[in-house]
């Protein structure tokens, strides 16, 4: 089960960047069925959200709308708690405690030092309490009343591997989507949120998961990877019209306003091939942002002769260790499917214990090698589509079954 990882949160809170740190409100903000959400825990959720959207000076809209959303979270969590509860699967205060713990792990400290930074911001650490229990809850609901209904038949199998044949030849894109309501406030919202990101003063996963109406949301809105003509027409030719890594502009459809994040673009791999299994080891030379070009010179002609020196992936450890950086590491085995675009451009024919040229990436210069690779299978093909399929599935019916309750329950908003 993953948690929420608040890395984005520390350097905030140790900065003095408390957004919104005022006064609290008393009072009730919504009573669902039998418990109450009050105007304090709203606001704790919304100082919450500002902390992690790294936002900067938020307009008295988006204001609005992350109180809106943020009760909407609370009233969803709420809802999740009572059916969890009445399945008698409500999480203790030892597992919150253990998920809370692995958080702060991941942040370099101590559960009680992790507390402490959290409570210098109201509401931030009682909210994030409530989520974990939430998380935890839900994720036992889900095995409980939802897993023993996914059943992926042959027939769904042969099926997708059909379509994946005949599609092979065309493109797919990793997009991620921020989904609103089309209404004139909303349209504000939304070209209020498409310059800040395009400023570099909001995070779009962030963004995505406060203000987002769609189903995926929760996920920072990522939608994973979408064939080319598989969305409404006005869709589909926004996201082709954009450049890798950028934002579309608001597009409307008949659903509503949507903007997109381009991620990646590929073509669509054959179904056998794309589960591959490589093993991937990597050599990076890191380079500032907007390093000037002598800099990126030197460091390209750096990564040069590390390709020169790794002559297979016996050199390739000994010159990781001798490097001795995070990001010069044994990647591990991964689906070829699974990796990114760029990395797949560059591995997919590269030979066993080969250098690769170095790559300029994001954050320097990179050479990699393949230490192994693992033809699939008919059989492994057939596993991972069957994971694939039921994976989605589950999503759907967790989305149908969470609708039902928030349609029988008692939702009184104040």
């Amino acid at each position: 089960m993953k948690y929420i990882v608040f890395f984005f949160m520390l350097m905030l809170v140790f900065s003095g960047s408390c957004l919104a740190a005022g006064t609290t409100r008393l009072g009730i903000a919504a009573t669902v069925n039998d418990d109450i959400i009050t105007t304090q825990d709203v606001d704790g959720r919304v100082n919450m959200a500002l902390q992690g959207s790294r936002m900067e000076r938020p307009t008295p809209e988006i204001m609005k709308e992350l109180q809106r959303q943020a009760l909407d979270s609370l009233i969803e969590e709420q809802i999740r708690l009572q059916e969890a509860s009445r399945l008698g699967a409500t999480p203790t205060s030892e597992e919150v405690n253990e998920a809370f713990a692995k958080i702060a792990a991941q942040n370099n400290m101590k559960p009680e030092e992790f507390e402490s930074v959290l409570k210098r911001i109201p509401g931030v650490y009682s909210s994030l309490r409530q989520q974990l229990k939430t998380q935890i809850a839900w994720a036992s609901v889900v095995k409980r009343k939802i897993r023993p209904q996914v059943n992926i038949t042959e027939a769904d199998i042969n099926n997708y591997l059909a379509e994946k044949t005949k599609n092979a030849a065309k493109v797919e894109y990793q997009v991620a989507e921020i989904f609103l309501k089309n209404s004139e406030s909303n349209k504000q919202l939304a070209q209020s949120m498409i310059d800040q990101l395009r400023a570099g003063k909001l995070r779009f996963s962030a963004a995505a998961r406060q203000f987002s109406q769609g189903l995926e949301a929760s996920k920072g809105g990522l939608l994973g990877w979408i064939q080319e003509g598989t969305l409404e027409p006005v869709l589909d030719q926004a996201i082709k019209a954009t450049k890798t890594g950028e934002l579309t502009d608001i597009v409307v459809s008949e659903r509503g306003l949507h903007v997109f994040l381009v991620r990646e673009k590929r073509d669509i791999l054959a179904a056998k091939e794309s589960s591959l299994r490589i093993q991937i080891k990597q050599v990076v030379v890191p380079v500032p942002p907007r390093a000037p070009p002598e800099y990126l010179q030197k460091a390209e002609q750096q990564a040069k002769l590390w390709q020169a020196e790794a002559k297979d992936c016996a050199s390739m450890d000994s010159l990781i260790k001798k490097i001795n950086s995070p990001m010069s590491r044994d990647l591990g085995e991964a689906r070829l499917a699974d990796l990114p675009a760029p990395v797949v451009n560059i591995v997919k024919d590269l030979p066993i214990d080969k250098a690769s040229d170095p790559v300029r990436a994001s954050d320097g210069f990179a050479v990699m090698m393949v230490c192994k690779r693992s033809e699939s299978t008919d059989e492994a093909v057939r596993d991972d589509v069957a994971n694939q399929l039921g994976s989605e599935r589950l999503n759907r019916l967790q989305q149908r079954y969470y609708r039902d309750l928030r349609a029988s329950a008692y939702v009184d908003i104040k």
